[in-house]
């Protein structure tokens, strides 16, 4: 009588630590990355074209070559505390400095009745509802691998910027159309009517030369921050661009403002058309914007570099590699990607063996700031017809099962 499956003994596996997960060196192909570059003296003698082809060809390489230099862990080096500090602060002093500058537009706007003044102020207005919804946004993140959360949202909430975002973008487009139609309605009856000129007082210039001088501090200040380069530095390169380009609309409006509050004649017309300029431009940005966070949700691929990165780091998963078959990097948030990658390893390899290899390269991509899932498929040949490619029913034919002769699934390997 066989022993039941329970009274076996189990025999006792030694299985290798996660980290630091496997790796290896491949000496032919590092001196082929090396001799891949090309030095200073021969890049001058280039062609612009190929030039600057063969100088980010050098960047790409310095980056692998850094893989080979930090095996452990290839991709993120120990954050910067003191320039973390640094950018949260330039992150929330900002948001508070624009809340007091929203606050004193709408001032501007009540003294001058200016259509300019209005549109520069929902402008603001529209800033700071945005950086509330990615506050929300980023503590709903922050909360996603609780067990609750993980359960109802089983990949995480990393497209709930992107989604948060994109509506965001068409509420304010259509703001700024509202806009646009009253500036219009405006300029149309004063050419029928009587023009109607807002006021430009010494308190309106001083308000908006004020906003105009604090931006312009904003803007160099977080563009130092982020040019020091470390962890949360990208927010704040975000924030010194919002300020320059309120630097460039708050001085285009002051300019509007004052040819029709005090120039002469027809140029009453130049705060209605300023305003339109104004929105015009913003639905133009949030249009962009719209565009890129669509894209994003559809999933789009990673630039080339990225791609080759991962391409590098996954051929050192092991000596016994035999290749890759499959390597598909998409979109899963606003920078964060999905990774689908297929080893091919030898079909005598225990799965045991197979198995701590795969899941070391899980470990080394999702290392990765920018990788949210990686998933690992093990494979031991490549003549099989590729797998999923999009289509779910493709592992059997219309009309035929899984027990039946013809199954793609049981001639996929000889099975």
């Amino acid at each position: 009588m066989s022993p039941a499956i329970d009274d076996i003994e189990a025999p006792a596996i030694a299985r290798p630590p996660a980290h630091p997960p496997l790796a290896t060196t491949n000496p032919l192909l590092v001196n082929a990355l090396r001799e891949g570059k090309v030095d200073e003296a021969a890049l001058r003698k280039l062609p612009r074209s190929v030039r600057e082809y063969q100088e980010a060809q050098n960047e790409l390489i310095d980056d692998l070559l850094d893989i080979e230099d930090a095996p452990s862990n290839p991709w993120d080096a120990a954050p910067d505390g003191e320039q973390s500090a640094r950018a949260r602060f330039a992150t929330r002093a900002s948001f508070m400095i624009n809340v007091l500058l929203c606050l004193i537009k709408y001032v501007a706007f009540i003294y001058s009745r200016s259509y300019v003044v209005l549109a520069s102020a929902v402008d603001s207005t529209m800033d700071l509802v945005s950086g509330g919804v990615l506050f929300c946004q980023a503590r709903a993140a922050a909360r996603q691998d609780r067990p609750k959360v993980r359960d109802k949202f089983p990949t995480g909430l990393s497209r709930l910027e992107p989604v948060s975002v994109l509506v965001f973008a068409v509420l304010m487009a259509a703001l700024s159309l509202q806009i646009f139609y009253e500036s219009a309605e405006a300029l149309i009856g004063g050419l029928t009517k009587s023009p109607k000129r807002p006021e430009a007082g010494a308190l309106v210039i001083a308000i908006i030369v004020t906003v105009i001088g604090t931006k312009l501090c904003l803007h160099i200040w977080c563009q130092r921050v982020a040019a020091k380069g470390g962890a949360d530095t990208g927010p704040v390169q975000a924030l010194a661009d919002d300020h320059r380009n309120d630097v460039v609309s708050n001085t285009w409006g002051l300019a509007a403002l004052l040819a029709a509050a005090l120039g002469p004649g027809a140029s009453w017309m130049a705060d209605p058309i300023g305003a339109m300029t104004i929105s015009v431009f913003l639905v133009y940005m949030w249009a962009c914007t719209a565009k890129e966070q669509g894209t994003i949700l559809v999933g789009v691929a990673p630039d080339p570099a990225f791609h080759a990165r991962l391409t590098y780091l996954a051929l050192k998963a092991s000596p016994a590699l035999v290749g890759l078959d499959t390597l598909r990097v998409y979109s899963a948030g606003a920078e964060t990607y999905t990774v689908e990658i297929d080893l091919i390893l030898p079909p005598e390899m225990l799965h045991r063996d197979a198995h701590d290899i795969g899941q070391a390269l899980q470990d080394r991509l999702e290392a990765d700031a920018a990788v949210a899932r990686a998933f690992v498929h093990l494979d031991w040949e490549a003549s099989h017809v590729g797998e999923h490619l999009g289509r779910p029913s493709l592992a059997r034919g219309r009309g035929s099962s899984l027990d039946s002769p013809g199954a793609p699934l049981l001639h996929k390997k000889g099975t």
